[in-house]
């Protein structure tokens, strides 16, 4: 006969399973809630030639990357020859850019880009950013996509939070599946002879 004990093990246990999982739901909800903060404000998508008005939130390295979408071939001689400023509203100081002069492309997926500059903010705040071509230029205003390097710190949150959640989901999933195996469920006792009719 099992004991009243019995089912409060069972409860325990049944509860640790619901509660692991509820937890790796958790984990992967801040880990995504993370991630997206992180993405957000750290990409920007501009077009140049322009002026603009940018707000870097954090310290770090920031680059400019073209990434060719039309049908004819990709402008590598107008974009060799782009002229990028960047200056703070706080001071007008003027941030060094490293402008991409070499013409040199990238391909993946199938896609053509070209990193077409960088530069290093050391106080974040409000700054302009300003491009032109001092050649030949487009036909058309180019979109560039502005980046902060700090989204690389993303990755690792995701693979860390990717794994606590596999691993809270199957502990609870694994207790759940045990339950019946390392606490019986109670049942009737038979009642005792003597206490039986004829």
């Amino acid at each position: 006969m099992k004991t009243p004990s019995t089912t409060v093990y069972r409860r325990l246990i049944m509860g640790a399973g619901i509660g692991s999982i509820t937890l790796s739901c958790i984990i992967l909800a801040i880990g995504l809630w993370e991630a997206f903060v992180g993405v957000k404000g750290q990409i920007n998508v501009i077009e140049l030639p322009g002026f603009h008005q940018m707000e870097f939130k954090n310290a770090g390295l920031y680059a400019g990357v073209y990434q060719h979408t039309g049908q004819g071939p990709m402008p590598v001689a107008a974009l060799s020859k782009l002229d990028v400023r960047v200056l703070s509203k706080t001071n007008d100081e003027e941030i060094p850019v490293v402008v991409n002069t070499t013409g040199q492309t990238f391909s993946r997926l199938g896609q053509q880009g070209m990193l077409l500059f960088n530069f290093v903010i050391q106080n974040p705040g409000a700054y302009t950013l300003s491009g032109v071509f001092t050649g030949e230029s487009p036909a058309s205003a180019l979109p560039v996509v502005l980046f902060s390097q700090s989204l690389q710190n993303i990755k690792p949150t995701l693979v860390v939070g990717g794994l606590f959640f596999v691993l809270f989901l199957g502990l609870g999933i694994m207790t759940l599946v045990k339950l019946n195996q390392w606490a019986p469920p109670l049942r009737g006792a038979p009642l005792p002879k003597e206490g039986r009719r004829q």
